[in-house]
């Protein structure tokens, strides 16, 4: 029995090799040299002859070319979806199929899943946590005496010590508005801490409570510190992760997403990182994090084979084998539960166990529920909010009770119950 269960994997091989093959279109943004090993194992899975025809688009182009597509009826069997907007706008559509009862989410927790469902049912298997943190360089640290701060009034000296040994403290791309506006979600996080957020999301307070004003005034602070003409770098889109790898900026407020970034400019000193700090040293830092993405199904399948193997690539992407070959091959943490992360990724590794103890929860930035607008209305979610007026607080020509107010007038959509 046991020799004949030995045989069994590589008998499904040989058998998929043999049937006709299956063609499912996937697309995706950024990178995809994992797909091959997705195939491969699909193969062995399943016994199926599946073919993945991968197209990977440039992210800032990625959701113009996805809806074209979409909308013209010659969209991916699969892809990688937003979540948030695009999930809703493409569910209400009836573009995307709902997953329930076709692929299980059991290795998800209650908030990934969250940001998959809409109207009862869940539109996608989600993709990754993107964890938000402060980058230093190591080397800049302990040529001037600095130490980890744990509080913010401690930030605000060290950067200043650093502006004043002629090193750019922190560096921000102010072209890049929704980079700024994730950096401000790093800092509310800690800042407005968990117990105003609840009430923020149940409507018991709103984005003009005195909490979401402290972090905008702390954020303006930072506006000292930057590059001086901040506000017109990030042509490229990439020169936060060079500048700091080339050693000229002592902090970056970053996701691990650029951590591949940072590495490819080959740093020739020690990257840390940490949370950023509250009030006192006893009020804990929080982790700002979002849901990325999901795996979500062309509703217009016609071709019942295809379907059928577009669920079982759907399947696979819902189970800890991906999520391992997920992680091991984008430094980005898989949405599932209990993933381990490899001992060559230390930051990778500290930062999920901070998403573990001491994450933001409830959310109120990104692919939060005050960033999903009614469907088909001209109402904007508060990711756009805020990058409309950060760069504008970060050269003080915006007021923090001014910037709070224009944020809560952009989403008065969701307090008034819509």
């Amino acid at each position: 029995m046991l020799g004949l269960v030995a045989t069994v994997p590589s008998s499904a091989v040989a058998a998929a090799s043999t049937r006709s093959p299956i063609t499912v279109t996937y697309w995706t943004w950024g990178g995809g040299l994992m797909w091959k090993q997705v195939q491969a194992n699909l193969d062995r899975e399943t016994g199926k002859n599946i073919v993945l025809k991968v197209r990977s688009i440039t992210p800032t182009d990625y959701n113009s070319v996805l809806t074209t597509a979409m909308d013209a009826g010659t969209g991916p069997d699969v892809f990688k979806d937003r979540t948030g907007t695009m999930m809703q706008q493409f569910a209400a559509a009836k573009l995307i199929s709902p997953l329930n009862g076709k692929v299980s989410l059991a290795h998800f927790g209650a908030a990934p899943i969250s940001t998959v469902t809409y109207r009862g049912h869940e539109w996608g298997v989600p993709q990754v946590t993107e964890e938000m943190v402060a980058f230093y360089n190591k080397a800049i640290f302990a040529k001037l005496h600095l130490s980890v701060p744990s509080t913010w009034d401690q930030l605000i000296g060290d950067l200043a010590k650093v502006k004043a040994a002629g090193i750019t403290p922190v560096y921000m791309m102010g072209t890049q508005q929704w980079l700024i506006a994730l950096d401000f979600d790093e800092v509310a996080a800690t800042i407005v801490g968990n117990a105003t957020a609840a009430n923020i999301v149940s409507r018991k307070a709103n984005f003009t409570s005195p909490a979401f004003v402290k972090a905008l005034t702390d954020f303006q602070q930072l506006g000292k510190y930057l590059e001086p003409d901040f506000q017109a770098i990030g042509a490229a889109g990439n020169e936060q992760e060079v500048q700091f790898a080339e050693g000229h900026a002592a902090v970056i407020f970053d996701g691990l997403f650029d951590l591949s970034g940072i590495d490819q400019a080959k740093p020739k000193f020690q990257i840390g990182e940490f949370l950023v700090p509250g009030q006192t040293a006893a009020q804990r830092p929080l982790l700002d994090w979002y849901p990325n993405g999901s795996y979500a199904l062309n509703s217009k399948i016609t071709n019942p084979q295809v379907r059928a193997a577009s669920i079982a690539l759907l399947k696979y992407l819902g189970t800890p084998s991906f999520g391992k070959l997920m992680v091991d091959d984008s430094q980005e943490t898989d949405a599932m539960n209990g993933i381990p992360i490899p001992s060559s990724e230390p930051l990778l590794r500290q930062a999920y166990t901070w998403y573990v103890q001491q994450a933001q929860h409830p959310l109120i930035g990104i692919d939060s529920a005050m960033d999903m607008p009614p469907v088909n209305s001209k109402d904007i979610g508060i990711f756009q909010a805020e990058q409309n007026v950060l760069v504008q607080l970060l050269q003080g020509t915006v007021t923090p009770k001014a910037a709070a107010a224009s944020i809560q007038k952009s989403t008065a959509w969701y307090f008034s119950g819509k």
